[in-house]
């Protein structure tokens, strides 16, 4: 076995972590803290963007609000539709068995 593979047996039979393991983990934790600021950065930016667009252009911001709100109630009334179509499905099937149970009762 050669000298590392040595090291990171002894240093794993002593209850420790190999520094390869420590090393990837840092290296991890400081590539995602690096990515969230930077997403941090550029939503601050766009908040910013938006709120000096509606001083300058306060139709397009208005009729992109109206567009997001339609689009939300749009998804909205789906699910509840899709809801309704599921329940109705489901109170339909058991209403049926029970009037198979019902009819079969009737011909005992």
């Amino acid at each position: 076995m050669s000298h590392a593979g040595q090291t990171y047996i002894g240093s794993m039979a002593k209850g420790g972590r190999s520094n390869t393991l420590r090393d990837t983990g840092i290296g991890d934790l400081i590539g995602s803290l690096v990515g969230f600021a930077s997403a941090s950065t550029i939503l601050a930016l766009q908040q910013v963007r938006n709120a000096l667009e509606i001083f300058v252009e306060p139709a397009g911001v208005m009729s992109r609000v109206r567009y997001s709100l339609d689009n939300i109630s749009h998804a909205i009334n789906q699910s509840v539709d899709d809801s309704n179509q599921q329940s109705s499905g489901t109170a339909g099937s058991q209403s049926q068995h029970l009037e198979e149970e019902v009819l079969a009762g009737r011909k005992r």
